[in-house]
């Protein structure tokens, strides 16, 4: 289903503006918001629904959405504004922002190779190591604390839609990530 607004006091615009700026607004809302056609597919091929889809005027080429996704069309003038980025993608989605904790992969599956990051603060930096982690089949990619958060719309540009193929996992501290590493049956 689409609906237009056209008025950027809506307030499911509003929060997906704040969502681009505002880490705790994200944390609050549980969504992460994410930009791109490629970006937009991967998710929805990684069985991920966007809870909102934002399309300019004149964007006609979306995947097919599953039912639950709410496909919004505004101006260009309101679009414009709602993404952090300087130059926005052609379409804005929000996603469930993933359980980070650290846990076992599921589905029988186990952790033989990851990534811990500890201490990177440039949300690019991070997406790219997330992007490469999952050229690499990499499992997991664990943050210690002071990392950027993968969250953010610049990591998740850079990542260019492979967040939603590595699993991402946060770290209370090095003793809770060696220890996570020592359970899972990894050696460091």
């Amino acid at each position: 289903m689409t609906e237009r607004i056209e008025s950027g006091a809506n307030t499911t615009l509003k929060l997906i503006r704040k969502l681009g700026r505002d880490a705790g607004a994200r944390r609050e809302a549980g969504l992460m918001l994410c930009e791109g056609l490629k970006t937009l597919g991967e998710a929805i091929d990684s069985g991920v629904t966007p809870k909102h889809v934002v399309v300019p005027d004149g964007c006609e080429r979306l995947p097919p959405m599953p039912d639950a996704a709410r496909v919004i069309r505004t101006p260009r003038r309101l679009f414009d504004g709602l993404s952090a980025l300087d130059a926005p993608q052609p379409v804005l989605f929000t996603v469930p922002t993933p359980d980070m904790s650290l846990r076992p992969l599921g589905g029988g599956r186990a952790l033989t190779r990851c990534v811990v990051l500890d201490g990177l603060q440039d949300p690019g930096n991070v997406g790219s190591v997330i992007r490469t982690a999952c050229a690499m089949d990499i499992d997991a990619v664990i943050l210690a604390p002071g990392c950027a958060d993968p969250s953010n719309p610049k990591a998740l540009r850079a990542s260019a839609g492979t967040v939603f193929r590595v699993r991402i996992m946060r770290g209370g501290g090095c003793e809770d990530i060696l220890k996570y590493l020592y359970e899972s049956g990894l050696t460091v």
